[in-house]
């Protein structure tokens, strides 16, 4: 009969250390899948930041600015802080030359998904194509009229106001464009404070 206590007692203590074992082992888990989770949520959070629900494209009109006198441009979104644009625009240095542009820019910004506004710098090039006309108010032209083309060099410094959630867009700041060479000079266009007014979605 002490025999069978005893048995008895040895398998009552053997459970109870196997199961504190086993709750031991189960906390270790707990307290792994709690340090992962830490490491792992800052990464996850950045991911929902960069969700592609994020309205990321823009259809602006801008004047005075990187693309000329006058240009239509789309703006893509496609990090965080970088976003791609390109469009079409009319530049005019002087009164015999004038220029179709086609800017190719990427911006910098300063704030997330998350803030509506940026301090945005862009750097770009413009290939333009255009004509040269002879401006001559009190007589005829003394030369033809021939086509030109140039490549232009273009920098911005100003804000950018984008929806978090997409509508009105709003851009402003300093965007000088110099073309170079095509009068074998350098050639710095009206463009100095630039203006635009879109729509992000």
């Amino acid at each position: 009969m002490r025999t069978l206590i005893a048995l008895f007692l040895l398998l009552v203590f053997s459970t109870i250390a196997n199961a504190q074992q086993s709750t031991e082992r189960i906390q270790e888990r707990i307290d792994s899948l709690r340090t992962i989770e830490n490491t792992v949520r800052p990464q996850l959070d950045s991911l929902i930041a960069e969700s592609p629900n994020r309205p990321r494209n823009t259809i602006f009109l801008e004047g005075l600015g990187n693309g000329g006198i006058l240009s239509l441009n789309v703006d893509h979104r496609f990090h965080n802080n970088w976003s791609f644009r390109t469009g079409i625009g009319l530049s005019i240095v002087s009164l015999e030359y004038s220029f179709f542009t086609l800017p190719l820019i990427i911006n910098y910004l300063t704030n997330d998904f998350g803030s509506p506004g940026h301090l945005e710098v862009a750097l770009g090039i413009v290939p333009s194509f255009g004509r040269y006309s002879q401006f001559n108010l009190f007589g005829p032209k003394t030369k033809p009229d021939y086509s030109v083309a140039a490549l232009g060099l273009t920098t911005a410094i100003g804000y950018r106001y984008q929806p978090v959630e997409g509508g009105f867009n709003f851009r402003i700041g300093f965007m000088p464009l110099i073309y170079f060479g095509f009068r074998n000079s350098i050639d710095v266009t009206l463009s100095v404070i630039g203006l635009s007014l879109g729509y992000t979605f």
